[in-house]
């Protein structure tokens, strides 16, 4: 009966060390893509590819997009759920790459403490910019918590993998 019992007590510690380890696991791995994120940001700044001055033009395959604000808006559309802030970016985008361009708010990307933000509808942010010409155009996103703001854009249909990117401090 002892045996039964310690053979059956032993399967049972053993069986949840498995789980445990699992778990620590996703801690760690959560710790470190928190910390390859805060390097990769890092590196970009080293390079030079990260704007702090907002009004500073960057160019990606062959657009310049230049951010002229980006700010917290009362803004709010009645058909989304409701949402603590909405950061508001204005750009102007300059079409050089020898093609028509299509521009989306999906071609910006927000992120707050490294957590990406969604998108908020508050403007009509969709159209095609001609080649050699210019377009004023504005995108907002839901935010949530505090901390420090870092705002992509990347062409839609880019292959070359380049991005542009700020650090905005509100």
């Amino acid at each position: 009966m002892k045996k039964s019992l310690l053979l059956l007590s032993s399967l049972f510690v053993l069986g949840s060390v498995p789980v445990i380890a699992q778990e620590d696991n996703k801690e760690r791995i959560a710790e470190i893509e928190s910390q390859i994120e805060e390097l990769e940001l890092e590196l970009r700044e080293l390079k030079g590819e990260v704007s702090e001055d907002i009004n500073e033009p960057q160019e990606v395959a062959g657009v310049t997009v230049t951010l002229l604000d980006v700010s917290y808006t009362d803004e709010r559309n009645q058909f989304e759920d409701e949402v603590e802030k909405v950061l508001a970016i204005t750009y102007e985008l300059e079409n050089k790459s020898g093609e028509d361009l299509l521009y989306t708010m999906s071609d910006f990307k927000v992120y707050v403490d490294g957590k990406e933000m969604s998108t908020y509808p508050i403007s009509s942010d969709m159209g095609t910019v001609n080649d050699g010409r210019k377009v004023e155009a504005k995108t907002g996103f839901a935010i949530v918590g505090n901390g420090k703001i870092e705002i992509e854009w990347e062409p839609w249909l880019n292959t070359s993998g380049e991005k542009a990117l700020w650090e905005v401090d509100i």
